[in-house]
């Protein structure tokens, strides 16, 4: 393929994965803007001093533990927001964090089992409902499992700051785009043939950079190696060959790897010279960003503000 066709491509890409993913995320509820003991204004930054001086609820603690990955201490505050507030607002708010926190890390039976009880509480919730046909179909799956992971080099390839990274995938050599905006890895139909994969279907909605609706399709690779991190039951959704970007991109490298797959690594340190080090966690090995996650959106926390991550999955280099 040529320096012009990929450069084109990876704008398509950029665009789309973004897009359709973000948009598929935006039917998944979000923490409620009227409700006095809640996070507001998205702002974790300046929400994570606040609670370090007590001046927050104990939904909003639970919140910020789950945006920044302390996943043991949002479960057993979210939980006791439910437990001790049933019904509420604030009760809602608890299970919507849990259910993107299980669902960004691949626990997508849990994130059911929230999405559930949030019915409950909230029946006509139309993002709601929008969401769980989704959520059944990947909850069908095992849970995504880290089996093993050892640091690592790779050699990758960057092309407008976007980084191709190798993959093993059920024993097939592939190359797929990382994407910290992407909250479902994606692949195209001929890639889920070529790795022998069954597709499944599902009524929730995707839509597309001309906001046409479809239905979306998903998969599992069983087996997937990134380096020498080995992964089992990665979910991949599932586009028709014609989509774009992938009607373009050459055999091998019709995927993306999204955020459960980045969360999974750890850690990477990207040089400029494409070099991939995977779980490079030490301080002098490189300056470290934090994460956190607004829903299931990637964010990096700056001195000043949050802002979105850019489409290369760089969460630290």
């Amino acid at each position: 393929m040529t320096s012009v066709m990929t450069e084109r491509v990876v704008r398509k890409l950029n665009v789309l994965v973004r897009g359709l993913f973000f948009g598929l995320m935006a039917t998944f509820p979000t923490l409620a803007q009227n409700n006095p003991g809640s996070c507001t204004p998205h702002d974790w930054f300046l929400l994570r001093e606040q609670v370090a001086a007590g001046r927050t609820s104990l939904l909003c603690k639970g919140v910020i533990d789950a945006s920044l990955e302390r996943r043991v201490a949002a479960e057993h505050k979210l939980n006791a927001v439910v437990l001790k507030m049933p019904h509420s607002a604030s009760s809602s708010d608890a299970l919507e964090a849990l259910a993107n926190m299980y669902f960004r890390e691949g626990r997508y039976r849990e994130a059911l089992t929230k999405l559930d009880q949030g019915l409950v509480e909230k029946p006509d919730a139309e993002d709601m409902k929008a969401a769980h046909s989704l959520f059944a179909v990947l909850a069908q799956y095992p849970d995504l499992i880290v089996v093993s992971s050892r640091p690592s080099t790779l050699h990758s390839e960057t092309i407008e700051n976007n980084l191709f990274l190798p993959v093993t995938a059920n024993g097939v050599l592939g190359t797929y785009i990382m994407d910290s905006g992407a909250n479902l890895s994606a692949m195209c139909e001929s890639e889920a043939r070529r790795l022998g994969l069954r597709v499944r279907e599902s009524t929730s909605k995707m839509y597309d950079i001309s906001g046409t609706p479809s239905e979306i399709r998903v998969t599992e690779v069983p087996d997937q190696w990134i380096g020498k991190t080995h992964l089992k039951h990665v979910a991949f959704s599932v586009y028709p060959d014609a989509s774009e970007p992938f009607v373009d991109l050459p055999e091998g490298h019709k995927g993306a790897l999204g955020i459960q797959v980045l969360i999974a690594l750890r850690a990477l340190r990207i040089d400029k010279d494409n070099r991939v080090d995977i779980q490079v966690v030490s301080a002098a090995s490189g300056k470290v960003i934090p994460l956190a996650f607004d829903g299931s959106s990637c964010r990096t926390l700056s001195w000043s503000r949050i802002k979105p991550l850019p489409s290369s999955p760089r969460c630290s280099h």
